[in-house]
């Protein structure tokens, strides 16, 4: 700091320059670290949904000892169909005549959509697979064809590519990625 004429003290051209680029490198060094937090936090979020939406669809499969017919009603995602049943005010189908709530949406109102979705459009969507014929095992799109797993029911988001059957789709039977 220099004195300027009358007394007046203040911060030269340089001074601020210096600061102001100090402030750009550190602002440089911690945005990509923000994102990939922010990445990361939407990942967990969806594998925490694909998870719910499992246990919603297991506990559904426990309590009727089946799923949907596909001949009357294929569920292959978290739309319209799949929420009233999952909500408990399916009227239009009667595939949940009891009303029994199995998972609460947080608002969602025709598409249950992952964190890279458009809420209240199918874009975006988690997707489900159901063991309609009670074999025991499901059918996944993945990315090198399709994967038959062992389970009744699987769901999975297009992840932050929003591309179907890529590697970094974020299934229910995944760990950590």
């Amino acid at each position: 700091m220099r004195c300027g004429r009358d007394g007046y003290k203040g911060f030269t051209l340089i001074e601020l320059l210096v600061v102001m680029t100090i402030i750009a490198i550190l602002i440089s060094l911690i945005l990509p670290t923000i994102w990939k937090m922010k990445r990361q936090a939407k990942i967990t979020e969806a594998r925490s949904d694909v998870r719910q939406i499992v246990i919603a669809w297991n506990q559904y499969l426990l309590d009727r000892r089946r799923f949907p017919d596909p001949a009357e009603l294929e569920i292959t995602e978290m739309g319209p169909d799949a929420l009233a049943i999952l909500r408990g005010d399916d009227s239009a189908t009667n595939w949940n005549p009891w009303k029994q709530v199995y998972m609460d949406f947080r608002g969602a109102t025709l598409y249950f959509c992952d964190p890279w979705g458009v809420p209240g459009t199918s874009t975006g969507v988690y997707h489900v697979a159901l063991d309609t014929d009670l074999d025991g095992r499901v059918e996944y799109p993945g990315p090198a064809g399709n994967v038959f797993m062992p389970l009744h029911s699987i769901a999975w988001s297009d992840g932050p590519d929003m591309k179907n059957s890529t590697e970094d789709d974020v299934g229910s039977w995944t760990e950590g990625k």
